[in-house]
């Protein structure tokens, strides 16, 4: 509570937690991806170290497709509005997502639009799966490949979850869903040292050798990074709570297992 109101600007925290709950937790999803990177270089300059996850009250396991399930964390909350009212909150994607999400929809959620993607919720053979539209990231396989494309018209799954998981032991929630998901961390170390958050809404991020940059427009401006000093020159710049030393490892850990 006193990071978030001391240091993250949410006001009134404890009066709002009683009778504007909504829009207190809209806020805390925002400030988090504000000042909140996700990213993979610490998980990389240490990859046998335990990721820390938040106590919750209903993790659930995300699959972005069939090649790599399990690999995501994401909570679903109940009671924010009302008794049975179910919320969803995501802010470990590297992708926007603004607000926490009412689960109390019949066959979709209203389309949102946050910073330059537009993206909604769909329920599809008993799963809830986002799906993304305009400003999508990913590349296309044309033709799709069987077990990791799936579309909807325009409309691109971007992960798939079962509302109803539960974990294993209700007493220790966190741990469960980590055992499950710890798995899937071979895909995440995997890659290259990358990080992205959303300062002032906007997405500022590193991946695969280039820097994106959102602007006023909503478009996201790319630029290579052409070696390794130019990376490390862009975290200094662009994600200075991460120390030069640890990007250093984290690259020096991505060559390793890149040969």
């Amino acid at each position: 509570v006193e990071l978030l109101q001391s240091s993250w600007g949410v006001r009134n925290f404890e009066e709002r937690l009683k009778n504007d709950r909504k829009n207190l937790a809209d806020e805390i999803v925002r400030v988090i991806h504000e000042n909140v990177a996700f990213q993979s270089v610490t998980v990389l300059d240490d990859i046998h170290k335990r990721p820390t996850l938040l106590s919750t009250k209903v993790p659930s396991v995300v699959t972005g497709n069939h090649t790599a399930p399990n690999n995501h964390v994401l909570l679903l909350i109940d009671g924010i509005e009302n008794e049975s009212n179910l919320h969803l909150v995501d802010c470990g994607t590297g992708f926007p997502t603004f607000r926490t999400i009412s689960l109390n929809f019949s066959e979709e959620s209203p389309i949102f639009t946050d910073g330059f993607l537009e993206y909604k919720y769909i329920r599809f053979d008993g799963k809830i799966l986002r799906m993304h539209g305009e400003g999508d990231t990913f590349k296309r396989n044309n033709p799709p490949i069987e077990g990791l494309d799936f579309f909807i018209g325009r409309w691109r799954r971007f992960y798939s979850f079962d509302p109803d998981h539960r974990p294993r032991d209700p007493h220790k929630p966190a741990d469960d869903v980590y055992r499950t998901v710890a798995a899937g961390l071979t895909t995440f170390t995997s890659t290259s040292p990358r990080a992205v958050w959303f300062p002032r809404k906007r997405a500022v991020a590193i991946a695969n050798n280039k820097l994106f940059v959102e602007n006023e427009t909503g478009e996201l401006v790319t630029t290579h990074l052409n070696s390794d000093e130019e990376i490390l020159k862009a975290f200094q710049e662009h994600f200075p709570q991460f120390k030069q030393d640890t990007v250093r490892r984290a690259l020096a850990e991505w060559n390793r297992v890149s040969q």
